[in-house]
């Protein structure tokens, strides 16, 4: 509910602030006197579009607006915390700053979008008026207060109802995944499978295999002159007449004669003796080696004609022969799943085949509730505008077939006739301002305990209505106020009698055109009902006034009761 109206520089205020009570607030004020600014300011806070020329008070800057709003236990706090908002005893500010180029929303002083406070707006407040649109009058509300009417019975069928949807949606979402992940045409498949079948029978062995090809390559091309430069070195290692090898013995066998005199050469020998061991050894590695190297023209062609291969497959899907590896497993891994990707489509066609009929069951179950929730509701709401003097009225809830969605399969919208010779049309289109005010009384009245929404606003609620009816919306009034915070303008002494917190609005007119709003006392509340009812405050008309607000405090205790 309002807590409180923060004003600054808008229109003709220059600063005001303003509480707001639970239950009936009225406000009152003569003709002209700027009763409906201050509802154009709540709205104003709440996102309506603004004009910076027509707002600003002359003389100021910038017009300034803080709403303080008490949200109840079960609002859903995730729309705050989703946008970094942090909320302290389920208490919100909004505030809207307006100067002549932009205007800035703030929720607890966190910037937010117009579309955020709009957005909250229809969680939190009704704003009914002749020019503005007004929740219930939104059909795409319909649907969610009709399934709001009765939650015990009918809230079954809804879970039934969205276990089935979600599990049928999500088999969709997968099923057109695996299809978007195929969209090649079955050219672009055979060349995939062209471009796998080409590096696989390349049969690659390593990622390097290029790189050992070519050294191998270099060896067969200068075959001779290695084996010319390993044969000359293993001669004079091995098989010249004088030989490294043959000269090293000798050297280790004068060496060893010292060592039986003198143990300072063990090391020494000991050294030599690796030594020769060691050359012997690399001795005949190398003559291993000039012995088998040859030329071998038919493995130097093959080998050429294997890099030729390599090369042509490292142009394709290369730079390296690693890249042309890595795009074979990813074209085998492409080709694995279009071949898997039928049997999962069939799959999951097969789950949303045994899925169809019990969601479409759970449908016709859900929509079957929805008639019943229907027929009760239109005679709930042909009771109540009875009461609200229309007696004439047909009310329906149109009920249309739509497409799968996670509501149902229904259109819900709410239609009315208020004449006889008429058919029901859109709530949205009834045109008589009297006549919808009264409407929207009736709906609120019934789904008092089924919204979410805790302040209901009525700008001029007694345009087009008087005696009879003016007793009928009054009553409707002090019912509603007992679940919701309600605010409203009325001209209508029968109507603001019931009223727990009347603001009395007024306008000087000195040096510059000025509004001010005053919370009246009891004694205040009887003269201002006793100046609505008869022009004027007399004896007479101070008697009318006492019986009408006591007239409405038992009715209001009538209501309690019923409770």
């Amino acid at each position: 509910m309002i807590k409180n109206l923060f004003i600054k520089n808008y229109i003709l205020i220059d600063e005001l602030n303003l509480d707001f009570e639970p239950g009936f607030n009225a406000i009152i004020g003569e003709t002209g006197a700027g009763k409906s600014i201050i509802i154009s300011a709540i709205d104003l806070a709440l996102g309506a579009k603004v004009s910076s020329k027509d707002i600003i008070k002359k003389n100021a800057s910038s017009a300034s607006i803080e709403l303080t709003i008490i949200i109840n236990d079960s609002f859903d706090k995730n729309i705050f915390i989703e946008n970094g908002i942090d909320i302290f005893d389920n208490e919100i500010v909004i505030s809207r700053e307006i100067n002549q180029s932009s205007s800035r929303s703030r929720v607890n002083g966190v910037m937010v979008s117009v579309d955020f406070i709009r957005e909250l707006k229809t969680r939190l407040i009704d704003i009914h008026s002749q020019h503005q649109t007004y929740t219930y009058l939104m059909p795409k509300y319909h649907i969610h207060l009709l399934d709001n009417f009765d939650k015990n019975n009918h809230n079954a069928f809804i879970k039934n109802y969205r276990e089935l949807f979600f599990e049928y949606r999500n088999l969709i979402k997968n099923i057109q995944e695996l299809e978007n992940k195929s969209l090649l045409n079955q050219n672009q498949i055979d060349f995939l499978k062209f471009q796998f079948d080409e590096i696989e029978s390349a049969n690659i062995v390593s990622d390097d295999e290029d790189e050992k090809i070519k050294t191998r390559l270099s060896i067969l091309e200068n075959s001779e002159k290695l084996k010319e430069s390993t044969y000359s070195a293993y001669s004079a290692l091995y098989e010249d007449e004088d030989n490294i090898i043959d000269k090293l013995g000798f050297v280790k066998s004068n060496i060893q004669k010292c060592l039986s005199n003198d143990s300072y050469f063990e090391s020494i020998y000991e050294s030599l003796e690796n030594v020769y061991e060691i050359l012997r050894d690399t001795s005949f590695q190398i003559r291993n080696y000039f012995d088998n190297i040859s030329f071998d023209e038919q493995d130097f062609n093959f080998l050429n004609e294997r890099v030729d291969e390599l090369n042509k497959l490292k142009r394709k899907y290369g730079p390296t022969l690693k890249d042309v590896i890595d795009n074979f497993e990813k074209f085998k891994k492409e080709l694995n799943e279009i071949e898997l990707k039928d049997d999962k489509i069939n799959s999951l066609k097969n789950q949303m085949n045994i899925i169809l009929p019990k969601l479409e069951k759970s449908s016709e179950a859900l929509t079957q509730s929805r008639q019943n929730l229907a027929i009760r509701l239109s005679k709930l709401m042909e009771k109540a505008l009875i009461k609200l003097e229309l007696p004439k009225t047909k009310f329906e809830v149109k009920l249309t077939k739509t497409d799968f969605n996670e509501l149902g399969c229904d259109n819900v919208e709410f239609m009315l006739s208020t004449n006889v010779s008429e058919d029901v049309k859109p709530l949205s289109k009834v045109a008589s301002g009297g006549e919808i005010s009264r409407v929207m009384l009736g709906l609120k009245t019934i789904f008092a305990h089924a919204d979410n929404v805790d302040t209901c606003i009525f700008d001029e609620i007694d345009t087009g209505i008087s005696g009879k009816a003016s007793i009928s919306v009054g009553n409707a009034i002090n019912v509603l106020s007992q679940s919701h915070q309600v605010i409203c303008i009325s001209h209508q002494p029968i109507i603001m009698s019931g009223a727990n917190n009347i603001l009395y609005v007024f306008k000087t007119q000195e040096d510059s055109t000025k509004i001010y709003v005053k919370k009246l006392n009891e004694d205040e509340k009887v003269e201002a009902i006793a100046m609505l009812a008869g022009g004027k405050v007399n004896d007479e008309t101070l008697k009318f006034a006492k019986e009408l607000i006591n007239e409405a405090k038992s009715q209001n205790k009538i209501h309690v009761g019923a409770k």
